[in-house]
């Protein structure tokens, strides 16, 4: 926490960077489809010839590219008050992609099942709902994890856990967290392909 990597990692982690990356993993993937159906627009985007399956990857690949410029704008910030406050040499900027990339798995992963829950309901309130319970769910065991002992051993069902962003900027990268990661957007992806393309969409009431 008192060395430059340890403050980079603990602003990694900060609860008001969390929100914020949030607003485009949680807020954009929700609304995607069922803020469309509460809205009665999506029949109109479906009523041209683009299959869901097409448009699911379209919002998908425009997910990840949202969270991968948020997440670059961090590190780049990052490196450019580490040159002003005369400290660069400190910053391990070799990790630095390693770390980005870190970082795009977990919010991917978190993106992901929010757009999973946003094909499955006709309403915004429950994909937001139950994507938000999964974030602030995993956030409070990883936090009880990290302040009580004798809780650590729920940290490893938290996503935020994989997060490792101090360990990656000592040089220390958890293959298997990251795979994990990768793992669960890969479930949450083929939940998505699976159901989308099987919704009967009746009319919005």
């Amino acid at each position: 926490m008192f060395t430059l990597a340890g403050s980079v990692a603990l602003g990694y982690i900060h609860p008001i960077a969390i929100i914020l990356v949030a607003i485009f993993a949680v807020g954009f993937s929700t609304t995607a489809v069922a803020g469309e159906r509460q809205r009665g627009t999506l029949e109109v985007v479906l009523a041209r010839p683009v299959s869901r399956r097409v448009l699911y990857a379209t919002l998908l690949v425009s997910l990840l590219l949202f969270l991968g410029i948020v997440l670059a704008a961090s590190i780049v910030g990052t490196v450019v008050g580490s040159a002003i406050a005369g400290v660069l040499d400190e910053l391990p900027i070799d990790r630095l992609p390693v770390l980005w990339l870190n970082g795009l798995l977990l919010w991917g992963a978190f993106g992901a099942i929010g757009l999973a829950a946003s094909v499955s309901f006709d309403r915004l309130t429950p994909a937001l709902g139950v994507t938000v319970a999964i974030v602030v769910v995993s956030y409070f065991l990883q936090i009880l994890g990290s302040l009580w002992p004798d809780a650590a051993g729920l940290q490893r069902y938290s996503l935020f856990h994989y997060l490792a962003a101090s360990d990656v900027l000592a040089g220390i990268t958890n293959v298997a967290g990251l795979l994990l990661l990768a793992a669960v957007g890969a479930i949450a992806i083929a939940w998505a392909e699976i159901v989308f393309p099987r919704r009967d969409l009746a009319a919005p009431s």
